[in-house]
């Protein structure tokens, strides 16, 4: 490459972006046409000037002009609207919490006339029967004390992080939502005779629509593939660890969650990048998420004989 010279060639592009400048240079270098990178800076403000010789100017604009149709550059973008509040996390926290604790405690109190477990876990053959209710009281059910206290452990981390980017009530019914459709998916696949229990499937889903906004949210910025991706592949990556582990783990049930999340993540990227929305709407959401909860059991209650 030669020298920057400034009677030597004519700025075809000029672009903030170092970046940007090298990964046109480069393909100018590959059609063989000569060319340099001056970076100039005035109050501030830097810019990087693409430079070729005059005699390849037609040349090399069309050359930049097919590869940018071809890959099109974004254009520069301010930071999304996102205002994390650590505050917006403990009522959902706290909520999430009681809720499964009295759930557990329902479970295996014996305070109850009827067996919770037979009445709302998740039986693939009830159903497909059309026991809806199941997908969701299946949520609120746990083997033992490790099996709650895991899901409670990462669905408070990964709701958390989901509260601070879309407001407690928002993140709840996500995840409650993600959860109810995962199971429901998993109800479909499995055999007829298939059961499970466990809110890991509503944890994995809020796991998904988190892993889906923090992608959307980096998609404006110039970064390369590997980094725009990172997020939905850490993700991934987390469902792998966390999702296949243990003798009675309900795989599919996991991925499913995870997925159905990720696809709820991009209508709520918006919601992101408004900073989680009103409180208004954050107490609605965390009220309808309940009532669907309370719904589903009234109707295992009232069909369970």
């Amino acid at each position: 490459m030669r020298p920057p010279d400034a009677t030597w060639g004519v700025a075809i592009h000029a672009t903030p972006e170092r970046t940007e400048a090298e990964e046109l240079a480069l393909v100018l270098r590959a059609v063989g046409i000569d060319h340099a990178i001056e970076t100039l800076e005035e109050r501030g403000v830097v810019q990087h000037l693409l430079l070729v010789p005059r005699r390849y100017v037609p040349a090399a604009r069309r050359e930049l002009t097919r590869y940018l149709s071809e890959n099109p550059v974004a254009e520069e973008a301010p930071p999304p609207a996102v205002r994390p509040a650590p505050r917006r996390i403990w009522p959902a926290c706290a909520l999430t919490a009681v809720v499964v604790l009295l759930a557990y405690v329902a479970q295996w109190g014996r305070i109850l006339p009827r067996d919770p477990e037979a009445l709302g876990r998740l039986d693939a053959g009830r159903v497909r029967a059309g026991e809806w209710w199941r997908c969701l009281t299946a949520l609120s059910l746990h083997t033992d004390v490790p099996h709650v206290a895991g899901n409670l452990v990462f669905g408070l981390a990964f709701g958390g992080f989901l509260a601070q980017l879309v407001g407690g009530g928002v993140a709840f019914l996500a995840m409650l939502v993600g959860g109810t459709l995962g199971n429901a998916l998993n109800a479909f696949v499995q055999q007829p005779e298939h059961l499970s229990i466990g809110a890991s499937t509503a944890v994995f889903a809020g796991l998904g629509t988190l892993s889906a906004i923090s992608l959307r949210l980096r998609s404006h910025l110039r970064y390369g593939r590997l980094r725009r991706w990172a997020p939905l592949a850490m993700g991934l990556a987390l469902l792998g660890l966390l999702g296949t582990e243990g003798e009675h783990t309900d795989v599919a049930a996991h991925a499913f969650g995870f997925l159905v999340g990720v696809a709820l993540g991009v209508p709520l990227t918006r919601q992101a990048r408004r900073g989680g929305g009103d409180t208004l709407l954050q107490w609605v959401c965390g009220g309808l998420a309940l009532g669907l909860l309370g719904s589903a059991w009234l109707a295992a209650w009232w069909h369970g004989g």
